[in-house]
């Protein structure tokens, strides 16, 4: 993506482009990952909430419907709160991202005229 024969540009500028490029990887794998354990906590309150409500049927024995009462009232606190603390991390990993963008972009605008063909390159190719 960038040039390395480029006398004008800073090899500073460039390794740290690669850097951030190489981070910025780093963090949308684990975003991805993130968001996949999100699902499946969700799923896993919706289970949690239609076994609460089944555990009230009358049919089902004394003990087994406290047994499943409790524990789906346990496991849904459980699950909700490993919901929001999944939302506090991946919100984290945003902003991490949006930083590291902004400072990419600003490598790039610092050294706009050097790198201008290939960026165009790269944007026509991702068409």
């Amino acid at each position: 993506m960038m040039k390395q024969n480029s006398k004008m540009i800073a090899p500073k500028d460039i390794e740290q482009a690669r850097i951030l490029e190489t981070k910025m990887g780093e963090i949308e794998r684990k975003i991805k990952t993130l968001m996949s354990v999100k699902l499946v906590a969700y799923i896993l309150l919706y289970a949690s909430l239609i076994s609460s409500f089944v555990a009230g049927w009358t049919w089902l024995s004394q003990v087994s419907q406290s047994i499943a009462f409790f524990s789906s009232i346990l496991g849904s606190g459980v699950i909700l709160l490993s919901i929001l603390f999944l939302n506090r991390v991946i919100d984290s990993w945003f902003s991490d991202l949006h930083l590291m963008a902004s400072h990419l972009i600003a490598i790039y605008v610092k050294n706009e005229d050097e790198w201008r063909p290939t960026i165009l390159e790269f944007i026509e190719q991702s068409f």
